[in-house]
Formats: structure tokens, sequence, C-alpha cells
């Protein structure tokens, strides 16, 4: 029995850790496809009905799967999306205030344009009278 369990440790240490992985994957995937399954001929309404959650996501929460789906339905908020949708006005909001104060300094900017031109074309016209009335 000793020789047997001997063997068998040695055996292990020569296969790959990556079979390991994907033999952990396959059986994480075939549970996780079959619980879907199950759920798809609707083998748990009256589960789904008592706990008033949507069992698919459920279930994927119970296995640790998609962890934070699964705690974004337990809590019952979509938290993504709601920082996403947060963030989202305010990026608007602050794009609309960007341009009406870009809107307001650019009438800023034209009215002392306008003011500096005026000014430049009087003192031009002054210049040019009194060149006139030199010569």
């Amino acid at each position: 029995m000793l020789l047997d369990l001997a063997d068998l440790s040695n055996n292990v240490r020569n296969v790959s850790p990556a079979l390991f992985v994907g033999v952990g994957l396959f059986l994480e995937v075939g549970l996780f496809l079959g619980v879907r399954l199950l759920i798809r001929i609707r083998f748990f309404p009256r589960i789904r009905k008592v706990l008033g959650i949507r069992m698919f996501l459920g279930v994927r929460l119970f296995l640790g799967v998609r962890l934070f789906l699964g705690v974004r339905l337990f809590l019952g908020v979509r938290l993504f999306l709601g920082v996403r949708l947060f963030l989202g006005v305010r990026l608007v909001f602050f794009c609309l205030f960007f341009s009406f104060m870009t809107q307001k300094i650019s009438i800023l900017l034209h009215h002392l344009l306008n003011h500096y031109m005026s000014e430049i074309h009087l003192l031009t016209h002054d210049l040019q009278l009194r060149l006139k009335m030199f010569t």
C-alpha cells in the first residue's frame, strides 16, 4: 500500500501543472454550464420565486464565478452602471459648463477686441489729423 502511494506521488510530480489547471477549468465550466442548463429547464422555479433573485446570477455568485456581478445582484444595485452614469452626468455637466464658460469668455474677448480696435482706430485717426495739421 505504501509503495503504491509512493508511485502515485511520483507520477503526480511528473504531471504538468497546466494539466491540473486545465482539468480544474474543465470541471468548473462543466459545472457552470450544467447549473445553467438546469436553470434554463426551469428546474428551480420555486426557489427562484422564494429568493426573489435571478437564480442564474445567484448560482454564479454561489460558485464564486463572476463574484462582482453576483454581489451587485445580491445588493440590488447596479453599482458599476450607477458609477458610470454618475460620472457620465458629471462629465456632461462639466462639458456644458466648459462650453458655457468658453462662450462667455469668447464674447468677452470679442467685446474687448472691438473696444480696443475702436480705440486704436480713433488714435490712428487722431494721429492722422495731427500729422495733417503739421504738414
